[in-house]
């Protein structure tokens, strides 16, 4: 009779340990459904957010592959050629709208009347489409050939006697500091450009005019792009522009008038922060009052 109690009580130990063992179990699988369960909610999250930068993005720059080329960022060197004075180096990058590979050369031009529009490498040719810099004090005048599609950052940088620079239809983007400090006196901007880099023409002290072309493709100012041009008198913006950063015109103390082809929807707010309010850009004066006394660390849209 002790044995069978004895043999009772094990049963039922056993039998009450391998429930608390289900209940258990069943509560982790409960726990671990739970956890994977919310880990691909925020999966699902991270997925929306990262579509939505990436269509706020494609809407930023997809108007550059209009112009043949998308925005391009250059992953490897392929290799190097000089041709005559300049070198070339060949690229290889992906566009960035259908992931199809790109490969284009840039050039460094020691001559800058002697470009070649295309290199070729190992048995095969690359599309010259970037100029990269002029390394030259000697030249006073550039012309950019119709087929360079971008101008790359300080390209003038080492040709600081360059007083004129002709751009032609094609040029679609131009980018950081490309003339500063240079001695040009006017530019005209083609219809194709769609965007200044920050700098662009930043203490260009003898800067007096700028013009952009008719029926302007141009939508982006970046900041400081004319800051301390101290020659530059008036300037007219293009109906296409939809954005204007912060002290584009700081320091442009002879800045009198800017026009706007443009006048409806701006709004303004501090690059520090804060919310868009509604600006009316009608009177030209005022207009250089803003953009060159306090206000001038403001940030534009419409």
């Amino acid at each position: 009779m002790r044995k069978f109690k004895i043999l009772s009580l094990i049963l039922a130990g056993t039998l009450a340990l391998s429930a608390c063992g289900n209940n258990a179990s069943a509560g982790s699988e409960r726990s671990d459904r739970t956890e994977r369960e919310e880990d691909d909610r925020e999966d699902e999250d991270r997925e929306d957010v990262d579509r939505e930068s990436e269509d706020a993005e494609a809407e930023i720059q997809q108007p550059v592959k209009d112009w043949g080329y998308p925005l391009i960022l250059p992953e490897y060197i392929i290799g190097e050629v000089t041709v005559g004075e300049n070198v070339y180096t060949v690229y290889s990058s992906e566009d960035l709208f259908t992931d199809e590979p790109i490969e284009f050369a840039e050039v460094t031009a020691y001559d800058p009347n002697s470009i070649e529009e295309t290199v070729e490498l190992d048995g095969k040719e690359y599309p010259v489409i970037i100029y990269g810099e002029v390394i030259n004090d000697e030249v006073t005048e550039i012309d950019v050939p119709s087929f360079i599609w971008e101008i790359q950052g300080f390209f003038l940088h080492n040709a600081r006697n360059v007083t004129s620079v002709t751009l032609h239809e094609g040029l679609g983007w131009i980018g950081q500091g490309v003339f500063k400090h240079s001695k040009i006196e006017t530019i005209e901007l083609p219809a194709s450009l769609i965007s200044l880099g920050a700098y662009a023409f930043a203490e260009c002290e003898n800067l007096r005019s700028v013009t952009f072309s008719e029926n302007s493709s141009f939508k982006y100012i970046e900041n400081h792009t004319f800051a301390s041009c101290s020659s530059l008198t008036e300037i007219t913006i293009p109906a296409s522009v939809v954005k204007i950063n912060d002290n584009v015109f700081k320091g442009c103390d002879n800045l009198e008038n800017i026009y706007f082809e443009n006048t409806e929807g701006w709004q303004n707010k501090p690059s520090s922060g804060g919310d868009f309010v509604d600006m009316d850009v009608t009177d030209p004066e005022e207009n250089a009052e803003m953009f060159t006394g306090d206000n001038c660390d403001y940030i534009w849209q419409r």
